[in-house]
């Protein structure tokens, strides 16, 4: 019932160090959604980089959040988009992996 497409970033892509991930796309749903979560996790430990949660009650999002890498190694990160409905049956996750390098 949820759909999430990103647009940015791209499976694989390369982040140079202080540049920003740029996290964009949708979110689309036929039932009511009540929010959703945006999280950048260093892949190795699942160790939270970024998170931002918007309780918002809409059919259609619109997300867009951009997290500076300020990493000292080569990290593959995993970044997640989670869609809230108001049955959690229905709820949603979506990754990408990239990789940040120092």
């Amino acid at each position: 019932a949820i759909e999430i497409s990103f647009k940015e970033p791209v499976v694989g892509d390369t982040i140079a160090s202080w540049n920003q991930i740029h996290v964009e796309g949708t979110i689309v749903a036929k039932g009511d959604m009540t929010g959703y979560k945006i999280s950048i996790l260093k892949q190795s430990d699942n160790s939270i980089l970024f998170e931002k949660t918007y309780d918002i009650k809409a059919p259609e999002y619109n997300f867009h959040d951009h997290w500076m890498n300020n990493l000292y190694d080569t990290t593959s990160v995993i970044v997640k988009v989670d869609a809230f409905s108001s049955n959690e049956a229905n709820n949603l996750s979506k990754t990408i992996n990239v990789v940040c390098l120092p």
